[in-house]
């Protein structure tokens, strides 16, 4: 009985080391240092009503370089992964390094990628994008946003109507191998210019196949296309 004390006693030591081991993973030496509190948490505008998130759950997360689960959740606001061990714990951000550019949740239905993208205005991002398609070429992405709509004089039966967070029209990008993500191409015509030489191949698939450039299976169809310019 006293060595299955001990050997239990063992094994809960063995979990909790592991468990710990995750985030000490994360962080590296001294983990406060590069593992930071994410203090928009504790300091949320009162008067911004809604929430920055598409799902204010925790979900359980395969994230690249981290040998455990975590629980995540996405920010669309600020563009950050928050992370935590359990239910009950106090979250962290998830350092935007390239050891942690993928993570997977929702039982693998939902893969955001840390990539560098050049956003619909001309900007240089390091951010988070939704990987809808992908093959060893190229790779369908999508940003998913929540942004801030400002507040407001209402009329004489609304009154004020204070700052709110709602859901940004999302915008959609292309990864092709050695070259810049950008911009999901808007129709054959942005396509044509992107590959000049390509023209009769491309007239010949669009004329061969009906897509919808609206429809996200059709575009993950167009973004393997792609890949074979």
């Amino acid at each position: 009985m006293k060595k299955l004390v001990i050997t239990f006693s063992l094994v809960l030591v063995a979990l909790s080391s592991n468990a710990q081991g995750i985030f000490d993973h994360i962080g590296g030496e001294g983990t406060t240092g590069t593992l930071l509190r994410n203090n928009a948490i504790d300091k949320k505008d009162a008067n911004i009503s809604g929430t920055p998130y598409f799902d204010d759950k925790f979900y359980y997360a395969d994230i690249s370089g981290v040998p455990e689960k975590v629980l995540t959740r996405y920010n669309t606001a600020t563009d950050e992964i928050e992370i935590k061990k359990e239910d009950g714990d106090r979250e962290f951000l998830l350092p935007r390094t390239d050891e942690y550019s993928k993570i997977v949740t929702k039982y693998g239905k939902y893969t955001l990628k840390k990539v560098e993208y050049v956003s619909l205005k001309g900007d240089k991002i390091n951010g988070y994008l939704v990987e809808l398609w992908s093959n060893e070429s190229a790779s369908l992405l999508r940003r998913d946003k929540m942004r801030v709509e400002d507040s407001r004089e209402g009329n004489g039966y609304t009154g004020f109507i204070p700052a709110k967070y709602t859901k940004a029209t999302p915008e959609y990008y292309i990864q092709l191998k050695s070259k810049e993500t950008v911009q999901f191409p808007k129709n054959k015509k942005a396509i044509t210019e992107m590959f000049g030489s390509k023209k009769s191949e491309i007239d010949a698939f669009f004329k061969a196949n009906k897509l919808s450039w609206k429809n996200e299976e059709d575009m993950g169809k167009i973004a393997a296309f792609i890949s074979t310019l």
